[in-house]
């Protein structure tokens, strides 16, 4: 799911692109208006059926995938105005080195990837790369969340947390015993602090006290693996935990719950998007 606004503020459509399969050609992505009336699946170049996680920038979107079939793109960039599609794939370039992307993220300068095998950077162009892996830079090689803030990039991987200095291209380990070893889904940057989504619960650290604090609620439902973590149009967080999805505000009072099996029929969410009024 992927939302954005121009420079004016103005809301653009929200795009959804979903699993499916097309053996004539293009694999079709999904596009919603915001009014939520139309729905029209147009062909374009995306020849992948595995779509794991998308970046918009601008008018360019970047689609990671997971390579299921070993036939198919890790990376498909398409350039909306000029219709312009471009594919990367491990077996063509040696820099890219995993054709399984679990999160995209922009910096001033650099595209990164998370992939099951490290560290992906990419020019904007796409003309160069680097990557980076154990036991160089991390004690693990799967990278599954990336966050940028002020500089730094934050990285979760399946065995902590991770920052680096961008401009420095030097990383670090981030300490605290509730994210030393844990599986870090999300991160969000969110005023001063950080967001954690992990499978030890939500976690929030603490910039200016340099503390991580671990969250909780009524029933412990933020106690419980946490996937993904949204800020809200106008006021506080939402998080995607495996037992419900909860709406705190900037005071950390829980103003809303929705239970999986209660109000999401049994779906247990791991991506959500808050657009306009709606939580998709």
């Amino acid at each position: 799911l992927q939302g954005d606004r121009d420079h004016n503020g103005k809301a653009y459509d929200p795009v959804v692109v979903v699993r499916g399969e097309n053996k004539r050609g293009p694999m079709p992505a999904l596009f919603m208006t915001h009014y939520g009336i139309e729905i029209d699946l147009m062909n374009y170049g995306l020849y992948s059926s595995s779509i794991h996680t998308m970046l918009k920038k601008g008018e360019k979107f970047y689609f990671g995938g997971r390579n299921q079939s070993g036939a198919e793109n890790a990376l498909t960039t398409w350039e909306r105005k000029e219709n312009k599609w471009e594919y990367y794939e491990s077996k063509y370039n040696d820099r890219f080195v995993s054709d399984q992307i679990n999160d995209i993220e922009d910096t001033d300068k650099y595209i990164f990837m998370a992939t099951d095998f490290g560290l992906v950077r990419m020019d904007h162009d796409g003309s160069g790369f680097k990557s980076y892996y154990q036991p160089r830079n991390f004690a693990t090689d799967l990278i599954l969340s990336l966050e940028y803030s002020k500089g730094e990039l934050f990285i979760g991987t399946d065995n902590g947390m991770y920052v680096m200095d961008v401009k420095g291209d030097s990383i670090q380990f981030m300490g605290g015993q509730m994210v030393a070893s844990a599986a870090i889904f999300d991160i969000l940057a969110y005023k001063d602090d950080l967001w954690i989504g992990s499978d030890y619960g939500t976690v929030r650290f603490d910039s200016r006290a340099n503390k991580f604090y671990r969250y909780s609620s009524a029933g412990g439902v933020l106690l419980a693996i946490t996937f993904d973590v949204e800020a809200d149009t106008k006021d506080g967080l939402w998080f995607a935990t495996e037992d419900a999805v909860v709406w705190m505000n900037d005071r950390f009072e829980e103003q809303e719950r929705f239970y999986v099996e209660a109000e999401l029929d049994g779906y247990h969410p791991n991506r959500i998007l808050v657009h306009e009024r709606y939580l998709w």
